[in-house]
């Protein structure tokens, strides 16, 4: 049977940029057959809200055209977009829309008026094109405080897939800062520049035109940012990423052209292999001023106890380096690191996690450097969670689960 799809979708933007969204997108969809008398109840009177709001001027389309109709409001438009489907030639087709929205709510002494909120709001469109054609459209939403509007990405983010082939645009990593991998303690002194502790230009707010492709075992990806917020380009600060598997060794290849940046170009190499019960890593890194890192790490176990260690050699800042440990220690799962510097700095702590009831787990930890944390956190339901926790330097996520925060912090977080 075929599907016929109403997609009216309120977007509101300035001139410069998204603003920030202070509505709802309202998707209404009807088979050919109908929809059920609930659905028709709720959503009606939505769609009218949005038909009232706007004066409409209209454009004619067919059942296999786009029909748009704008609406213009002061300091905003709101454009919405009907796409009609019939049966016969597009019957191998489909496509369906997804509103994910994950957010924690909670309260914390160090917060103005003790309440938070924060979380994300996405909107995501899939399409199937043809065979084997794939389209993702996607805009991301930023949900930070009380007194904030939703605040949307500058642009949505395009994924068109063939085969082993994806072309995108938007809001996507550079090749090279998503392929390579580097041992801990690696810093090429160039971080304020780039961005990004790796030292790979990091691509913040910036549209990004990318290609990837699967050849056997080799991964390949070019990137570049676009000004000009266009696929048309221009297309400056190339990007490319490489990788594969030579017999049972993998590797990463990285390569960045930062431009009009005070670093001209950063390459990057690791390779990863097995000896034994332990994986090995070693990452290489050189940018254009001739600052160079390359650092080890090993990750295996002895016995029960599993065990981790790392060497960093950094031509413009101190070597870093660093061990840990872990066990099952009854019901306790215990892990203790120390890391340090040829400059004499030295960082000790621990970490405990266990059970208190079936679906509560308890932390506590300590840092030398950045003071304690304790808490639990209870799985109340399929994605929501219940936590309590009491923390120090833990916002930063320098030591602690990733929900606990820096004070007392009592929280509620779920995802739909």
């Amino acid at each position: 049977m075929g599907y016929r799809v109403r997609f009216i979708g309120c977007l509101l933007y300035k001139q410069a940029g998204f603003a920030n969204y202070s509505g709802w997108s309202v998707l209404y969809l009807t088979r050919q057959a109908g929809i059920s008398g609930m659905a028709r109840d709720i959503l009606d009177p939505v769609r009218k809200v949005v038909q009232n709001q706007c004066r409409w001027s209209s454009s004619k389309a067919g059942t296999r055209g786009v029909a748009g109709k704008v609406c213009k409001m002061r300091k905003a438009l709101i454009v919405a977009v009907a796409l009609g489907f019939s049966g016969g030639a597009y019957a191998d087709s489909h496509m369906s829309f997804e509103f994910p929205v994950d957010f924690e709510f909670g309260l914390n002494d160090l917060v103005e008026n003790g309440l938070y909120i924060t979380g994300d709001a996405d909107i995501i469109g899939r399409f199937q094109l043809g065979d084997n054609i794939r389209l993702k459209v996607s805009l991301d939403g930023d949900i930070r405080g009380f007194n904030q509007d939703l605040n949307w990405d500058k642009f949505f983010t395009f994924e068109l897939s063939w085969g082993d082939a994806t072309l995108s645009a938007g809001n996507v990593d550079s090749a090279a800062e998503d392929y390579f991998n580097s041992v801990t303690g690696m810093n090429l002194n160039n971080s304020a520049v780039t961005g990004d502790e790796t030292g790979f230009f990091k691509q913040s707010g910036e549209y990004v035109v990318r290609f990837d492709v699967d050849i056997g075992d080799i991964s390949l990806s070019i990137s570049g940012d676009s000004p000009s917020f266009s696929i048309e380009g221009p297309i400056e600060n190339p990007s490319i990423g490489l990788s594969g598997s030579i017999g049972e060794l993998d590797f990463n290849l990285a390569f960045d052209e930062l431009g009009d940046k005070d670093v001209t170009t950063v390459i990057g190499a690791d390779i990863a292999f097995d000896i034994g019960d332990f994986a090995v890593e070693m990452a290489y890194q050189q940018d254009g001023e001739g600052d160079t890192a390359f650092g080890v790490a090993l990750d295996g176990s002895i016995g029960q106890v599993g065990v981790a260690a790392y060497y960093s050699v950094n031509s413009s800042n101190w070597d870093v380096f660093g061990a840990s440990a872990s066990a099952r220690l009854g019901e306790v799962d215990a892990g203790v690191y120390w890391s340090g510097s040829a400059s004499g700095y030295s960082n000790v702590g621990i970490d405990l996690k266990f059970d208190i009831a079936e679906n509560v787990r308890s932390y506590l930890g300590y840092d030398q450097a950045d003071g304690f944390y304790i808490g639990a956190i209870m799985e109340a339901g399929e994605d929501i969670q219940i936590g309590l926790s009491v923390a120090q330097n833990a916002s930063d996520q320098k030591h602690g689960p990733k929900d606990f925060k820096d004070g007392m912090t009592l929280w509620f977080s779920s995802s739909f």
